[in-house]
């Protein structure tokens, strides 16, 4: 069912990002201008859904680049990728509007476990791609958001509802790489939960007003 994310009110109390313990960051940033940013990096396995306006991600490197239309597809980006974005607002109310969830390392890595081959045809994924937006990824994506705005939600019942988002984004073809062997993800074990805090929270920032580049 295309668009079936469009009769969803996506939103959050106050606007105000929500960050989960070793689990997952999420937020809803709404932009006004056409926003650049020539090098946007996304940490963590990250998926953004655009509700309002037009979002394009290209890789300066390989020449790649994905559209992502409100409210038709939903955009998958694997940890560790640097791409270009412009934000282009639209719709009714002439904004750029997205959900955007970032993924604790542990997720993917726990998802391969649960399904050894995911690993093998996760190393083939490309850094980013775009995914037609139906009512069962609705669904799912829904039930995360709400569970993870929703305090009274325990941590336990929120990485259900992510792994199950993961096992609907394999039934549909796509897996995000673990980060397990990573640089990255070595680095925030050794370095410790806040640093892994002020990383997603210095991601959802940047994406909310598109001021930070990547030298």
């Amino acid at each position: 069912m295309a668009g079936g994310g469009a009769n969803l009110a996506w939103s959050l109390p106050a606007g105000a990002p929500v960050w989960r313990h070793g689990l997952c960051g999420l937020a809803q940033p709404r932009l006004e201008p056409p926003q650049h940013t020539p090098r946007f990096l996304f940490h963590e396995a990250t998926l953004v859904l655009a509700v309002a306006g037009r979002l394009q991600l290209e890789d300066g490197s390989s020449g790649s680049a994905v559209v992502a239309e409100s409210p038709t597809s939903l955009l998958l980006v694997q940890p560790a990728t640097c791409a270009e974005l412009v934000k282009t607002p639209g719709g009714a109310e002439q904004r750029f509007r997205s959900v955007l969830l970032t993924l604790s390392a542990d997720l993917p890595d726990a998802f391969h476990r649960i399904r050894p081959p995911a690993e093998v045809e996760a190393a083939a994924a490309p850094a980013f791609r775009q995914m037609p937006w139906d009512g069962d990824l609705a669904a799912s994506l829904r039930h995360v958001v709400d569970g993870a705005a929703n305090v009274r939600i325990s941590d336990e019942r929120l990485r259900y509802r992510l792994m199950d988002l993961l096992a609907a984004l394999a039934e549909h073809g796509h897996l995000f790489r673990a980060e397990r062997q990573g640089t990255s993800g070595r680095l925030r074990t050794l370095i410790g939960e806040a640093t892994t805090r002020r990383s997603m929270c210095a991601s959802m920032f940047c994406w909310s007003t598109s001021a930070c580049t990547t030298p």
